[in-house]
């Protein structure tokens, strides 16, 4: 064997590994064998879950790319001798944090009893971040006995802007994203403060809590523990009298240095002294929980002026979010980086039977507000989903979808349709340019609403020309 003479000799290939453009055949058995993965970007690193106590599941994990990190400009660093280093895996310790990479972003003392919080920097899978409402003391070796300390864990990577919510006094303790263990507890209504760290909690009955970084500190009423200098200094920790509160500013987090400084600010916070924030699905973020079907898709102009109507077939109340996005889904796959993602929020309560339009390319609506990345709509392949969920960095495919509801495609498929949506009667598809709900606007009677729109026959159809907005709307 000369590898300079290139005199190598292979009984069995084992694994392949491709960057960029093609470069070399792939042999067969690795393709069949799940053995071969590519990726478009210069640096790429595992970023799922490390435990191989079942190799099977670990190895499926492992050639599905959406469990990669990628990274087009940096390497990922060599830590120990290895690209899996204590900076990175699972469980020891994931991504490291440091003060004003997490903001809290509302608390409830009053029932239920809840916290919520913000990562401003991606964490993969593993990440470990722990949280505490025992009373802090520069200097001292241990924390008081009494109290709650547990660890919130990254069931998968999050991107940054992802908001997540923990109920600190179930039992056992519940999280809407990730999973969370240890001593949970009420929030006191006089005196309470609550610490985000990373580090360790070896006793939290003992007070026996190791921290390695402070994160965040959020305050209710009166004084409870020392705060961290690094924390005040990354503009980490607010204080409020009030029993609860909780981040009501605008949600958009294309910018997230602009967003987080929306979250520091107290000017953009709700408050009530008398009544906790409701919970939703899990979340003090949830508003109107919808699913697949309760929001169908009334119209779509691929020529201009490009625009979507859809309509509610459950009410909500005011702030809900409904995401909306022509990236092409691909089950267990990351968005593409091109397309567009934006938002539709709800700025007063909207009865079940509203119907809404949005002009995708300006993004202007005629009902409630919208923000994100617009984009003109194809009139060769397009497919335009509803769902709910962050939309995090449209412009760099970081949406994360937590429940589908309805899909429309125009023409040639684009990306796959989540087979919930076609269960639920809320996908349907033409082979024209623009399409318009036609039929009966009775709204008296949703079921049969409903039955009238899955119907094609009730739909207009048109290649040569857009149906008119006016007054920014399909039906006015």
């Amino acid at each position: 064997m000369n590898a300079a003479a290139g005199q190598i000799t292979v009984d069995r290939f084992v694994a392949a590994l491709n960057l960029g453009m093609p470069a070399g055949e792939i042999p067969a058995a690795l393709t069949l064998a799940g053995a071969y993965i590519r990726f478009d970007e210069d640096n790429v690193r595992y970023s799922g879950s490390l435990d191989r106590g079942n190799l099977t599941a670990f190895a499926a994990r492992v050639r599905d790319p959406a469990n990669w990190e990628k990274n087009d400009a940096t390497a990922y660093a060599i830590i120990d001798g290895s690209l899996f280093g204590a900076s990175m895996p699972p469980p020891v310790g994931g991504t490291v944090l440091n003060a004003g990479e997490l903001l809290f972003a509302g608390i409830n003392a009053d029932a239920p009893d809840a916290i919520a919080f913000v990562v401003l920097k991606d964490v993969l899978a593993g990440t470990q971040i722990h949280f505490t409402d025992k009373d802090y003391t520069v200097g001292a070796v241990t924390f008081p006995t009494n109290e709650a300390a547990f660890t919130w864990t990254a069931d998968k990577a999050y991107p940054a802007g992802t908001l997540i919510t923990i109920q600190t006094d179930a039992s056992p303790l519940v999280a809407d994203r990730g999973t969370v263990a240890g001593v949970g507890g009420g929030i006191s209504t006089s005196a309470e403060t609550y610490y985000a760290f990373q580090g360790s909690i070896t006793n939290a009955a003992a007070g026996q809590l190791t921290v390695d970084r402070f994160l965040a500190a959020i305050n209710l009423g009166n004084a409870a523990g020392d705060i961290p200098s690094e924390v005040t200094a990354a503009g980490a920790y607010l204080s409020f009298p009030e029993d609860n509160v909780l981040y009501s500013g605008s949600f958009d987090r294309a910018n997230l240095a602009t967003f987080g400084a929306r979250v520091k600010d107290a000017a953009h916070w709700a408050r009530n002294d008398a009544m906790a924030f409701p919970l939703t699905a899990n979340s003090l973020f949830g508003g109107t929980a919808l699913m697949a079907g309760d929001v169908l898709f009334m119209a779509i102009n691929a020529d201009a002026p490009d625009a979507v109507a859809f309509v509610l077939l459950k009410s909500v109340v005011a702030g809900i979010e409904i995401a909306f996005t022509d990236k092409q889904y691909t089950e267990g796959a990351a968005f593409p980086s091109n397309e567009s993602a934006f938002t539709w929020t709800a700025d007063v309560a909207y009865p079940a039977g509203t119907l809404v339009s949005i002009n995708v390319d300006a993004l202007l609506v005629d009902k409630g507000t919208v923000y994100g990345s617009g984009g003109g709509i194809s009139p060769n392949a397009e497919t335009y989903y509803a769902f709910q969920g962050p939309v995090l960095n449209a412009d760099a495919g970081k949406l994360v979808v937590d429940r589908f509801l309805a899909a429309i495609n125009l023409r040639a498929a684009a990306g796959q349709i989540p087979p919930e949506l076609v269960a639920a009667g809320s996908y349907i598809r033409f082979d024209n340019d623009n399409a318009r709900y036609n039929g009966s606007l009775d709204r008296s009677d949703l079921s049969a609403f409903a039955t009238l729109f899955k119907n094609a026959a009730n739909w207009q159809v048109n290649d040569a020309a857009a149906y008119p907005l006016t007054g920014g709307s399909f039906f006015p």
